[in-house]
């Protein structure tokens, strides 16, 4: 820890009292390293012990009278969290902050974060902040840039280094269980110039690494989809997703996009509607789908012409390694 300039304001007259009143503290530029081994050890480990076992001999002794706290202000800090058990770099820039040692409060005013390839601004508060499971109230846009695991994806059709997404996200409840609610869209030159949006809603359990997905629409043009279910494993590399749901597809809309002769000669109108179970590891995305073709009309040259309306469906099994 290093900071350029440490600024305490005292209640003089407390001195006289035998007290040391700390009215506030400001910390201009300070700087934070963090780091965790390939153990899971952090640097600051014993450092946290210690202020737990503090807090716990507060609560059985008398409390220490002849010093108080007050606010402690932050202004543009950097933090920079190595993480070798994760293979990960983050770093937290402009961070500007205020923690009410008394009340157990941090209002973070600002903070940038960058963990390729998110580019994060983050707000918000945190409360009983000293406590095993402190409450959060946080806001972030986030946006998601074709670099450092996305950099070498060809399916990616942009430069290195391009915006691919925007995302909105808030965040409440306690750090144990996070509620998540977050609005998303797509650079139009990732998407073929098509609209893409959506949102997601869920919640978090962050020492066992679950999500459950409450629901997840996606809107691409004319498309939608709704998906709903769980994802395990989060933070190890055994991580799974399991879900299920619909998805509505303009057939019309998915020819012009393929930009195919091959889908043209087929002569595709209607509306497509889906059952969809998608599963999920680290090697393989698998896909069960049952699709309703009575909506639709095609036709096979020289074969047969499908007129909408006339019963029909697909069943299709896919991996994808």
């Amino acid at each position: 820890v290093s900071a350029e300039q440490v600024r305490f304001n005292l209640d003089v007259w407390e001195l006289f009292k035998r007290r040391v009143v700390i009215q506030d503290i400001t910390v201009t530029a300070p700087r934070i390293d963090l780091a965790r081994d390939a153990q899971g050890e952090w640097n600051v480990e014993s450092l946290i012990e210690n202020v737990r076992s503090g807090k716990e001999k507060s609560e059985t002794s008398e409390s220490v009278s002849w010093i108080e706290l007050g606010t402690v202000s932050i202004m543009k800090g950097l933090i920079t969290i190595n993480d070798e058990s994760l293979g990960q770099q983050i770093q937290v820039s402009n961070f500007t902050a205020s923690i009410d040692i008394k009340a157990e409060n941090l209002i973070i005013d600002s903070a940038s974060i960058v963990l390729p390839p998110v580019a994060a601004e983050v707000e918000g508060r945190v409360e009983e902040l000293f406590e095993p499971a402190p409450i959060l109230d946080m806001r972030a846009t986030l946006k998601i840039n074709k670099e450092g695991p996305l950099a070498d994806m060809d399916s990616i059709n942009v430069p290195a280094g391009t915006r691919v997404a925007d995302i909105s996200l808030e965040a409440s409840g306690n750090i144990k269980e996070i509620i998540l609610r977050t609005t998303f869209s797509s650079n139009p030159l990732v998407t073929a110039e098509i609209l893409t949006k959506g949102d997601l809603r869920g919640t978090l359990k962050t020492e066992e690494g679950l999500f459950t997905v409450d629901a997840l629409n996606a809107h691409f043009g004319e498309n939608t989809l709704a998906l709903s279910g769980i994802m395990n494993n989060l933070w190890k590399q055994e991580r799974t997703g399991d879900l299920k749901g619909t998805a509505n597809i303009s057939l019309e809309e998915f020819v012009a996009l393929a930009k195919t002769d091959t889908l043209s000669n087929f002569d595709l109108t209607g509306m497509v509607t889906a059952n969809i179970a998608l599963t999920a590891s680290t090697e393989q995305l698998g896909l069960n789908t049952n699709i309703d073709l009575n909506t639709i009309g095609f036709s096979v040259p020289h074969l047969m012409n499908k007129q909408q309306g006339t019963p029909a469906s697909l069943a299709v099994k896919a991996q994808y390694t």
